[in-house]
């Protein structure tokens, strides 16, 4: 049951979360299992994935190159 507590509890954390939150959390976790990764790649693949508008991707763009 505490399982099933804490999976929905995640399901919904992510689904309160904004697309930008999400490609941003996405292209994190990329980034740790491949920190050779193509940046500017995986933000053109997070944004298709979380279907971001241009204002989205480029706010995307802007946080991954930051950091």
């Amino acid at each position: 049951m505490l399982y099933l507590l804490l999976y929905l509890k995640r399901k919904e954390d992510v689904i309160l979360r904004t697309p930008v939150e999400n490609a941003i959390e996405w292209v994190s976790q990329e980034l740790k299992r491949n920190p050779s990764a193509n940046k500017l790649k995986l933000v053109d693949e997070a944004s298709m994935k979380f279907n971001l508008n241009p204002l989205q991707g480029e706010a995307l763009i802007r946080f991954m190159l930051g950091k």
